[in-house]
């Protein structure tokens, strides 16, 4: 979220060597309105793209089911999940680190582009070795034929890692016409990819695990040409040990959501049908509607965070984030009414039984945008550490009501368990935001009093 300050255009002495702030011009002015509508645009602009992309990500979905139906889309789901869970943890935190380099030295962004690709080819590369000893370990037996395609999955990590990693500096470097292009164009290859193969009848669970590799190496060549000059060969700066050092203190935060956020799928996986997994990915492919505002708002508020030198006063907190709050609910109460059709509608009449699936996951991912907003500004402010109890303190809740209700509700303790962790998680981080805001100004309201009252 971005903030314009007024700032006076000038200073003239009165009486008594009293400072008093000159008028701002009509220059001055023009100034200002040219940059809040600027500003406001980039924020309306990315906030569409990232509507955009959802609306790409439901064609996918919609592909996805029509044409492995509710097993294959489980064994889909399956095949693609270890590599998606580690896919940001595998950054080690470095997406920010990336992001906060470009906002200080715009003038060695080429140098800081390279550093990324080559960071990014290392880490997904390890990351890979990882995936392949969890899937090993911690798939269930019934589910061992699908070891294969979760291998091959993996190879998508150090493409995918040299992607985000360039996007970081977009980001950060407050290129947002480069970045909402980069994400558009990447969101888009692979439902183009299965519209084809759907068309032609060669889709398979091993040709849709094929296609992901592909789009993604589509997706950062496109990124790369987006750049003017050569980006590959040339100086690079920093080294990978000073951005991985830099990406430690936003590394365990990193860990942290990702895992908690990916907890109830493994929970699925371990509970229940591919069938039923099937029905699950399928709702949660659609409620992710209520994450698409929140995802882009979060760039705002990381860019914010940073902008801060002194803590925001609480009124301005508060306010911002009511605003989302608000954004959350109507969007919420407007997908309900609308989901049962919409379900049978895009996915078929196989997909029934994931309607009653994505009703009880509404609120959790409702609640789940809020935290992701308020954990950017948080990670913006050098307090990543505050989401990682946040949400250790939601996987507890989570996994606990899991397992107390799931004798009563079968499947569908994962989702009420899903808000409840949520809840636990956006309440955490709510009041760590405020108690921060009011311990740093605890003088604010007298200090206006203060003012107000004659001298």
């Amino acid at each position: 979220m971005s903030q314009i300050v007024d700032q006076p255009t000038g200073t003239h002495s009165g009486n008594g060597g009293e400072i008093l702030f000159a008028p701002p011009t009509r220059f001055a002015l023009a100034a200002r309105w040219f940059a809040l509508i600027r500003d406001r645009s980039t924020v309306l602009s990315t906030v569409g793209t990232s509507f955009a992309v959802f609306g790409m990500w439901a064609v996918q979905g919609i592909l996805l089911a029509r044409i492995l139906g509710p097993e294959g889309r489980g064994g889909y789901a399956t095949a693609i999940y270890f590599t998606q869970t580690l896919l940001y943890i595998g950054t080690l935190g470095t997406l920010q680190s990336i992001a906060r380099r470009a906002g200080t030295t715009s003038s060695k962004l080429p140098e800081l582009v390279r550093a990324a690709l080559g960071l990014g080819f290392r880490t997904g590369c390890l990351t890979i070795g990882i995936v392949a000893l969890l899937t090993w370990v911690a798939l269930p037996a019934d589910r061992h034929h699908l070891i294969p395609l979760c291998l091959a999955a993996s190879l998508l990590l150090p493409v995918e890692h040299m992607r985000l990693m360039v996007l970081a500096v977009d980001h950060g470097s407050a290129n947002f016409f480069r970045y909402n292009l980069g994400q558009l164009v990447a969101a888009a290859a692979f439902p183009a990819l299965l519209a084809f193969v759907w068309m032609t009848g060669t889709a398979s669970t091993t040709v849709v695990v094929l296609l992901t590799l592909a789009s993604s190496a589509f997706g950062l060549v496109f990124l790369l040409r987006l750049r003017s000059g050569s980006v590959i060969f040339g100086a690079a700066e920093p080294d990978r040990r000073t951005l991985i050092r830099e990406g430690a203190p936003f590394a365990v935060s990193v860990v942290a959501s990702n895992l908690f956020n990916r907890l109830d799928t493994l929970l699925v996986i371990w509970f229940a049908s591919l069938t039923t997994q099937g029905y699950y990915a399928a709702a949660l492919a659609a409620v992710n509607l209520l994450l698409v505002a929140p995802n882009a708002l979060a760039l705002f508020s990381f860019n914010w965070g940073v902008k801060q030198r002194d803590m925001p006063h609480l009124a301005m907190l508060v306010s911002r984030g009511a605003a989302v709050v608000l954004l959350q609910t109507i969007t919420a109460l407007a997908f309900a009414a609308a989901l049962p059709t919409l379900m049978i509608l895009v996915f078929g009449k196989d997909f029934r039984g994931a309607i009653a699936l994505g009703m009880a996951l509404l609120p959790a991912m409702a609640i789940a945008g809020l935290s992701q907003v308020a954990e950017g500004y948080l990670r913006g402010r050098n307090r990543a550490i505050v989401g990682v109890w946040a949400r250790v303190f939601g996987a507890v809740v989570l996994v606990s009501s899991a397992l107390l209700l799931k004798a009563g509700w079968g499947t569908f303790a994962i989702p009420i368990a899903a808000t409840a962790g949520n809840a636990a998680c956006a309440i955490f981080l709510g009041l760590s935001i405020v108690g921060d805001a009011w311990r740093r100004n605890p003088l604010e309201m007298s200090e206006k009093a203060r003012a107000e009252s004659p001298e």
